[in-house]
């Protein structure tokens, strides 16, 4: 899977979502992940992407092999779904369903590199 703009839940496996948002160090569950999806990014759009969480700079991102950027926004988006996931358990509504008073705060159904 290669993504170029953005990935959206549907796309990831529940298990890798669970697996890769787990507390604590996850990077074997993303390593694992990452060759079972063949998970591939945009090198450009990731290094932009990534640039604006602050906690790479540009120089260790224009560093970084291609597998460590895929890596991180694999991670980056497992946690966002994740939170997604649980807000909506938590208003009790289906995830999979659209929300009408859609909260951004409380994670995102779509991943987008930008």
């Amino acid at each position: 899977m290669h993504i170029v703009s953005h990935v959206d839940i549907a796309q990831i496996p529940a298990d890798c979502i669970r697996d890769c948002s787990c507390s604590g160090r996850a990077d074997d569950a993303v390593a694992h992940w990452l060759k079972e999806l063949e998970f591939t990014v945009d090198r450009a759009r990731a290094i932009r992407c990534l640039q604006g969480y602050g906690a790479w700079d540009g120089d260790e991102l224009d560093a970084s092999t291609d597998e460590e950027l895929a890596s991180r926004v694999l991670w980056l988006a497992c946690n966002d779904f994740s939170e997604f996931m649980t807000h909506c358990e938590g208003a009790g509504v289906d995830w999979r369903s659209p929300l009408d008073d859609f909260d951004p705060s409380s994670g995102s159904d779509i991943f987008v590199l930008e």
